[in-house]
């Protein structure tokens, strides 16, 4: 690996931990839009699987240390732990060999597909652990906001993952 692509990675880590810290100030009513995704999709379609699941990770191990955490500590400590990192680990990685598969096709549609891929799989990975360790009203009250927050991150990280990838290809 080049020195330039351990420093991008680097930026790209801390843009996913600035973005995680800050991401409830980034609100629409009462909807919460986590721009980390975006991140997500940049690491994994520009390095790979192995960064796409690592970026992912950092976000999920930095959502563990958020304080509205605590709520899903106090229900499920193991679930909670084992949630955050996975989830997102797993978008990265999703994305990664989706854009793999893809990119010599179409890289629009490719980032697009890639793109789109990461909040599915965070809200899917979300909603099961929460089924499997959040049971009861809580997990319930859990899928119902999540399912209304995950279209706004749904259409959040395409479009600014396609506009992040035209401005990555027109910088070549």
């Amino acid at each position: 690996m080049k020195t330039r692509e351990i420093a991008e990675i680097g930026i790209l880590s801390a843009l996913m931990i600035v973005f995680t810290m800050l991401s409830g100030y980034f609100q629409i009513g009462t909807l919460t839009l986590n721009l980390a995704l975006v991140v997500i999709v940049v690491a994994a379609c520009r390095y790979g699987k192995l960064v796409g699941f690592l970026v992912g990770a950092i976000n999920g191990v930095v959502i563990l240390l958020q304080p509205a955490t605590a709520a899903f500590y106090a229900v499920s400590f193991i679930g909670t732990l084992l949630i955050c990192p996975l989830k997102t680990g797993l978008a990265g990685l999703v994305c990664a060999i989706v854009y793999d598969l893809l990119k010599d096709k179409n890289q629009k549609l490719a980032v697009g597909i890639a793109g789109a891929l990461v909040p599915i799989t965070n809200t899917g990975v979300f909603i099961l652990g929460s089924v499997l360790f959040f049971k009861g009203i809580f997990g319930q009250l859990i899928t119902i906001f999540v399912t209304v927050n995950f279209v706004v991150e749904l259409i959040t990280t395409v479009v600014l993952s396609l506009a992040i990838a035209y401005i990555l290809k027109a910088r070549r």
